[in-house]
């Protein structure tokens, strides 16, 4: 194995003398260019040899993945040496899955061994990708020929089988060679001998879709709709993938595709992940029709956004702030109400500037709503701010801005002093207890002077600025104060009064 490692360093230094990084001069890279011809067979011997351990696998792998990356032309000559050796992992690969097991180090073992094999796979699988590239002509008359020859109701084969089906979504970007593409992918797409080959072929219709969303014909369109609700996980799941990249041709398509994602958002309630990937193909699919949006999108965010799991209730806030320009003002009543929901329930980010974070555009968001939409939706900020208010006062305060800006002077007075109220009586609160005071009295000069008390409005905004001064004169953290500037509001109140 050392021996191995030793010899690809090597051929590593051979490929970056070539002409593509001339490390070693100008003057020699053609030397090594010739030379590079010359290591891709050993590399494939290492890479599909029995008796070579994964690690020396691995390691021919990323010396072959230089050549892949900038001499792909080289690869040409020997793609039926790739092509044998990828039968001869997966070959591998299932020999390993079946091999028994009689302790939990022995699992753990095979398991770690198998996602090793997946790795090799899909790096050799991405090397002849890039053959496809260079000769597509080339890849596609050798796999017509060994695709009908492998039997799909044996697991070794069918696995073969389904990472050549993957080939078929890059031969199809061509545009000259889709039309014959097509055909063959649709067999494989109609297999139903082996669920990993249909969910591979269904994989490689979502990359062909990629670059020509409207090339699929109507029959496999209308077997991909279908796929979205197929009882196999893996099918259901690529077809969900796949879908998001089709240009329908129709409401009433468009409407049965996200009838289906709508029904299986509900079965995915515990897969966070997966519940994100269904919101974005119901995006792609229903945007353009505003029926669609009221029908399906806006209720599966709703949806996810009750659920407990924050990063998904952020994710559907997220596409639900893009489609508020498409929307009508009754639907920022529901973004307002959910955002501050959504407050109440997170926190903020420990470790990364909470000033760039999702969560902090969330929230400036409701700064450009209609007034009355925000007083709708003081019951949900007052319940945000007292779930807060103890946590991450900072927090809380923020919220009252919202009611300042929005001139709730009066809710924002007795929620800042809830605020002040809720924190212990020591000296690491103290901070926080007098920015919480200072907002409470400014906001109850705002309050006094909507009720024309002017007296008892000055004194409070002297009040005000004398708890700020000692702020500054203690030299503390603003905090909130950068958002609520009592002196501006003093000279404000003295504009109105004069």
């Amino acid at each position: 194995s050392e021996g191995k490692e030793i010899l690809f360093r090597t051929y590593r230094w051979i490929v970056m003398g070539g002409s593509k990084f001339n490390d070693y001069g100008q003057s020699r890279a053609p030397r090594f260019d010739a030379c590079i011809p010359l290591i891709i067979q050993p590399l494939l011997q290492c890479i599909s040899g029995l008796a070579y351990p994964i690690e020396v696998k691995l390691a021919a792998l990323d010396a072959l993945g230089l050549i892949k990356d900038y001499y792909a032309e080289s690869l040409v000559d020997h793609l039926d040496t790739l092509l044998g050796t990828l039968a001869n992992l997966t070959h591998e690969d299932v020999i390993i899955s079946e091999k028994a097991i009689s302790t939990p180090i022995e699992s753990l073992e095979k398991q770690t061994l198998q996602n090793q094999y997946s790795r090799v796979i899909r790096k050799l699988r991405e090397t002849i990708e890039a053959v496809c590239f260079i000769a597509p002509d080339v890849v596609f008359e050798r796999l017509i020929e060994i695709i009908p020859k492998l039997d799909s109701t044996k697991e070794s084969p069918a696995n073969y089988k389904s990472e050549l089906a993957l080939l078929y979504g890059h031969l199809g970007k061509q545009h000259d060679l889709s039309p014959r593409v097509i055909p063959e992918l649709f067999k494989l797409f109609m297999d139903f001998d082996s669920v990993i080959v249909r969910g591979a072929a269904i994989k490689a219709v979502g990359t062909i879709l990629e670059k020509r969303s409207d090339i699929l014909p109507q029959n496999m369109v209308e077997m991909l709709i279908v796929y979205l609700t197929e009882n196999y996980v893996y099918i259901h799941k690529s077809a969900v993938h796949t879908i998001r990249n089709l240009k329908t041709s129709n409401i009433e398509e468009a409407e049965n595709i996200a009838f289906r994602l709508f029904i299986l958002d509900k079965e995915y309630e515990n897969d966070i992940y997966f519940r994100q990937e269904i919101l974005r193909s119901l995006l792609k699919i229903g945007r353009e029709y505003k029926e669609l949006i009221h029908k399906f999108i806006i209720p599966l965010i709703v949806r996810q956004c009750k659920t407990g799991d924050l990063d998904t209730t952020e994710n559907a806030l997220n596409e639900f702030k893009f489609l508020l320009p498409l929307l009508e003002d009754k639907y920022r009543y529901i973004f307002a109400r959910e955002v501050l929901k959504f407050w109440g329930r997170s926190g903020r980010d420990r470790f990364n500037d909470n000033e760039y974070s999702t969560r902090k555009r969330l929230i400036l968001e409701l700064f450009e709503f209609p007034r009355e939409i925000i007083r709708l939706n003081i019951p949900i900020l007052r319940d945000s701010v007292r779930s807060k208010m103890k946590e991450d006062p900072l927090d809380a305060l923020i919220l009252i801005y919202i009611l300042s800006y929005f001139e709730f002077h009066l809710e924002a007075t007795n929620l800042a002093k809830e605020i002040a109220d809720a924190q212990p009586q020591n000296k690491r609160n103290e901070s926080i207890i007098r920015v919480a005071r200072t907002i409470e009295i400014a906001e109850r000069g705002e309050w006094l002077l909507v009720l024309e008390s002017t007296d008892e409005a000055i004194k409070a905004i002297e009040e005000a600025y004398t708890l700020e001064a000692s702020l500054h004169a203690d030299n503390e953290n603003r905090g909130p104060l950068d958002f609520i500037n009592t002196l501006t509001v003093a000279n404000e109140i003295a504009d109105d009064i004069t």
